[in-house]
């Protein structure tokens, strides 16, 4: 990685009460890549998605840790 990489991810803010999911369910959160080691990947997301049925999942989801989903990425750099 010649220049620095930030990642953008979602994390938990608050736990999902009953009704909709809002904007304050969620946060972003900004966080530069540190260099890849021998192994490692670095994909970007093109697509993503966090469906409402993982609503099971986010009560065992830890506040502040990043939303688990399903993504298409593309690969950019293998670390090595």
């Amino acid at each position: 990685m010649g220049k620095q990489v930030k990642n953008e991810r979602l994390v938990l803010a608050e736990r999902p009460a009953r009704g909709p999911v809002t904007d304050k369910t969620f946060r972003r959160e900004e966080e530069t890549v540190p260099p890849l080691r021998d192994g490692e990947v670095l994909v970007k997301v093109e697509y993503s998605a966090i469906v409402s049925g993982m609503r099971s999942v986010w009560f065992g989801l830890g506040l502040g840790l990043g939303a688990r989903g399903s993504a298409i990425a593309r690969g950019l750099e293998v670390g090595g």
